[in-house]
C-alpha cells in the first residue's frame, strides 16, 4: 500500500469515527430533549389541567410555564438546553447540519 493510500484510509477512518460520534451525540441530545420536555409537561399538569393542556398544545406556553415556575422547572429547562447543544454538536460532527 502506498503512502497516499494510507493517508486516504486514515482520513476515511477518522471521518467514520467522527460520524459515529456525531450520531451518538444526536441520539443523546434528542433523548435528553424529549425526557426534559416530558418532565416539564408533567410539572405543568401537576400545577393544573389548564397549564398542562396549554403547554401540550401551544409550545410557547411551556416556556411561559418554565419562566413563571422557575424554582420547579428551571433546572429541567437548563438541562434541556444542554440536550439541544449536544444535538446540534452531533449534527455538525456527523455532517447533517
Amino acid at each position: 500500500m502506498t503512502m497516499s493510500g494510507l493517508v486516504t484510509a486514515a482520513g476515511l477512518l477518522q471521518e467514520s469515527s467522527r460520524s459515529g460520534a456525531g450520531v451518538g451525540l444526536l441520539l443523546a441530545g434528542g433523548l435528553i430533549i424529549i425526557v426534559c420536555q416530558v418532565k416539564i409537561l408533567v410539572l405543568a399538569f401537576r400545577k393544573g389541567l389548564g397549564w398542562g393542556l396549554a403547554s401540550l398544545f401551544i409550545p410557547v406556553v411551556a416556556l411561559i410555564f418554565v419562566l413563571t415556575h422557575w424554582d420547579e422547572a428551571g433546572s429541567t429547562f437548563l438541562f434541556q438546553l444542554v440536550g439541544i447543544g449536544l444535538f446540534f454538536w452531533g449534527g455538525m460532527l456527523g455532517g447533517s447540519l
